[in-house]
């Protein structure tokens, strides 16, 4: 899985969307890759609460491979069990 911790304006964004949005697909969309050269749909998880705390952890539809990749990308440290306390 990757664990996404938003800084405030994020989690605002975040907390707004699920709010709005409970039972709908909340759909992750990435761009990867040395260049951003490789682009997919990767997560579509349903919202089932308010997210009020900035932490979106899903599983994508990845290679580990890619999964790799894209953590790298989003400068998130690899290996972490759950998201980091504010």
């Amino acid at each position: 899985g990757i664990a996404i911790q938003f800084n405030k304006r994020g989690q605002w964004l975040l907390d707004q969307h699920s709010s709005l949005n409970i039972g709908r697909h909340l759909t992750i969309f990435v761009l990867f890759g040395e260049k951003g050269e490789h682009s997919k749909w990767i997560a579509a998880p349903i919202i089932s609460n308010r997210i009020t705390d900035g932490a979106l952890i899903f599983t994508p539809d990845v290679t580990r491979e890619e999964a790799e990749a894209i953590v790298k990308g989003l400068g998130i440290k690899k290996g972490l069990d759950k998201p980091p306390k504010n």
